[in-house]
């Protein structure tokens, strides 16, 4: 701080000072700061901030380490003296909370957030770390709610909404009465704000937190654009598939920026993947670093010219950025999940790795059996994705590294189902294990087993089946995430498990971990189920008339309000109480309504029971005339962006169905039903050619009319 501070007439928060001249200051590596320059320059405006009555989230984090009587409860009711009285009075220090106002409680939230903030940056001592733990699970979640992005948020962690996200453009979505109370956490060129979710809501389409950087890029980058290019690229080993390089550009200044944003998260699957996180998306990246690729003697490098049947397309745009302080665990040996989009015939094949800082580690990374002891500056390691490898934290300094991968065309990959079961119970169980922690395990094990079936390498299972049992109101079912079996005991009709089976009620629904299948072995719990379909389902093939066009929406002229659908025989938008019933909960009412609020990968839609289409062994959520489609699911690691014909297919009962989601596959038993769901379609795995056929000479006993033709060897 300044030496000409002086004692400031108000309570002044933490890192903050006011000088003789009244201007306040503050110590910028502390508070983050994202107000104007005209805002930061009006004494007025920033005293209210730090000492008075102003509620901001663009100035944080504020924690006051005193308060009296006589202070504003702005400052009093979220000062660490009232904070520890709740946490050590007990009964009475909590009675007090109870007792205070609903616009008394949002500023006791708001003391909290910012604890949070401060934890989230490495700013608070064990004491107050401590401190905020006990404070999360007291907190009143209603004070703030608010609902976008098809789930529930909060601007302060709690109990239940405990997991962070970063969600672009807040202000277009809670308005201005709300928006103060959520804390900005990047500049208006990203303008990212940190929310607090309950991970029961996560569904496949909001699982990972992907941040849009290309704006944050280009207000970095010159007017030259983002060049970058690699060079003494170098095979490590004659017989793997691992080559070294070095990164450089004017702009590889910008890329060590990134290590400095305070973005990273700690991953759902800690347990196995160690260290920090955040994911990133970004275009212009994507584009220098493939230009940087092919304009390199990489390619050549890998593989001795084996890719070159395999043309390479360009560098993921989803961008991993890793961060491993010494001490922390490593990241255990893994197999990456590549990017897959079906509808290009778009695979990657090989794992980029930019090491942004340099250092030492036993190894810091492990490929097969090649080790690297040590990682300069700006290397980028380039490696097989069907290779396993692990890594360590450096020694003696912050491990940061991007990730990304080298995808290529290859219009012969074959297709797998057990890929498709494993990789969604994964996915699945990797959300589960939010409350759970022993389910981590056992995802990160299907992930492996996944992973290696796309490169035809099959993995024996070292861990028993894992299925939840689930209760939703009087229906129950088990499920891994892929297969969901019910009983018809109840008069469970299949119409209603398949919207079940579809998510909307992941957070209403009670679950547990079914143990009894646990001791057993593999094959005993296998056995308890039939798992194949009587038939796969297949995109079908478009016909020769079909123009997507045909189906646009023909009631934008009407500029609707909302993202529900308008189906002709319910217009839930006339009913009054509907509408609130589905902003403030959206709770599932099919009794007493004909169109259903159903939430299917994160988008909210009004479905009518008569869209729901059962035939033969499938159940279709089929989109009604004037529905909206739903998005390709986005998984970081998985980016399949399928255009809108992949969900379009026609039969000889209905012509020209556009369906929702891919349908659900079901199979009907006298005590029930079991269904498959699979929104991924990532089933994909390299061709095995058995019947590969090399022409062999030998002596024909006489001349023949049409001999075969003979391919040429050599």
């Amino acid at each position: 701080m300044p030496s000409d501070q002086i004692n400031a007439p108000l309570p002044i928060a933490k890192w903050c000072g006011l000088l003789k001249d009244g201007i306040y200051v503050w110590d910028k590596t502390m508070i983050k700061c994202f107000l104007t320059d005209q805002e930061r320059q009006d004494p007025v405006m920033v005293g209210r901030l730090l000492s008075e009555t102003t509620i901001s989230g663009r100035l944080h984090p504020l924690i006051f380490q005193t308060s009296s009587a006589t202070d504003s409860d702005t400052v009093r009711l979220r000062s660490l003296p009232f904070l520890r009285h709740m946490q050590t009075d007990g009964a009475s220090g909590l009675a007090h909370y109870k007792s205070l106002a609903t616009e008394q409680k949002r500023i006791v939230a708001v003391g909290v957030r910012d604890l949070y903030l401060a934890a989230w940056r490495g700013l608070l001592n064990e004491s107050d770390r401590k401190l905020l733990d006990s404070l999360v699970s007291t907190l009143d979640e209603t004070v703030v709610c608010v609902h976008a992005r098809g789930m529930e948020i909060s601007f302060h962690p709690s109990a239940d909404f405990k997991v962070v996200k970063l969600i672009e453009s807040l202000d277009d979505t809670v308005g201005e009465e709300w928006l103060p109370y959520f804390a900005q956490v990047m500049d208006d060129n990203t303008k990212l704000f940190a929310v607090f979710v309950n991970p029961a809501e996560l569904s496949l389409h909001n699982f990972e937190n992907v941040i849009p950087l290309d704006r944050w890029i280009e207000s970095k980058v010159e007017s030259s654009g983002l060049v970058l290019s690699l060079t003494a690229a170098r095979r490590v080993q004659a017989d793997r598939g691992v080559v070294t390089c070095k990164l450089q550009g004017s702009v590889c200044g910008l890329l060590k920026q990134l290590a400095s944003l305070d973005l990273y998260i700690a991953p759902m699957n800690k347990a196995t993947r160690g260290g920090e996180r955040f994911i990133f998306h970004s275009a212009r990246l994507s584009k220098a670093l493939s230009h940087a690729v092919r304009s390199s003697d990489v390619l050549g490098k890998l593989s001795d010219g084996i890719i070159a049947s395999s043309p390479f397309e360009f560098v993921n745009y989803v961008f991993r950025c890793n961060r491993f302080a010494p001490g922390d665990s490593k990241f255990t040996k893994h197999l990456d999940t590549p990017y897959y989009d079906s509808s290009r015939s778009h695979v990657s094949k090989y794992t980029l790795l930019i090491y942004l800082t340099g250092g030492a580690g036993a190894p810091a990374l492990r490929v097969q059996d090649v080790a690297f002891d040590e990682i300069d500056e700006m290397t980028c390691i380039i490696f097989d994705q069907s290779y396993a490898h692990e890594g360590r934290p450096f020694d003696d300094s912050d491990k940061i590294f991007i990730r990304s991968e080298l995808v290529f065309e290859d219009k012969t990959l074959a297709h797998n189902s057990q890929i498709t079961s494993l990789f969604s119970t994964a996915c699945y169980m990797t959300g589960q294990s939010v409350f759970d922690q022993e389910l981590a395990l056992y995802a990160h094990e299907c992930f492996e087993r996944a992973n290696s079936l796309h490169w035809a390498i099959e993995r024996e299972a070292h861990q028993p089946p894992v299925y939840l049992h689930k209760s939703f109101k009087e229906m129950e079912f088990i499920t891994n995430g892929y297969d969901y079996w019910f009983s018809n005991a109840g008069g469970a009709e299949l119409a209603d498990c398949g919207v079940i089976t579809g998510q909307p009620f992941r957070s209403l629904c009670s679950s547990n971990v079914w143990p009894y299948l646990m001791p057993g072995c593999n094959k005993e719990s296998e056995g308890l189920f039939k798992k194949k379909p009587d038939s796969p389902f297949v995109k079908r093939t478009m016909p020769g008339w079909y123009y997507e066009g045909d189906f646009a929406e023909e009631n934008d002229a009407l500029d609707p309000c909302c993202p529900f659908h308008h189906f002709p025989t319910f217009d839930a938008w006339q009913d009054g109480d509907v509408k609130e019933m589905y902003k403030r909960s959206q709770k599932y009412t099919r009794k007493d309504l004909v169109g259903v609020p159903l939430l299917i990968l994160n988008q909210e839609l009004m479905l009518n029971e008569s869209n729901i289409t059962i035939q033969g062994d499938k159940i279709y959520f089929v989109q009604g005339p004037d529905g909206k489609s739903i998005p390709p699911v986005n998984f970081a690691a998985c980016w399949n962006g399928p255009p809108p014909a992949e969900f379009v297919g026609v039969s000889e009962e209905i012509s020209a169905l556009r369906l929702l989601i891919p349908p659900i596959t079901i199979q009907r038993f006298d005590q029930g039903y079991h269904l498959m769901l699979d929104f991924f379609r990532n089933d994909w795995m390299v061709r095995v050619d058995d019947e590969y056929k090399i022409s062999i000479p030998f002596f024909l006993p006489q001349k023949t009319s049409s001999p075969a033709p003979m391919t040429l060897l050599g």
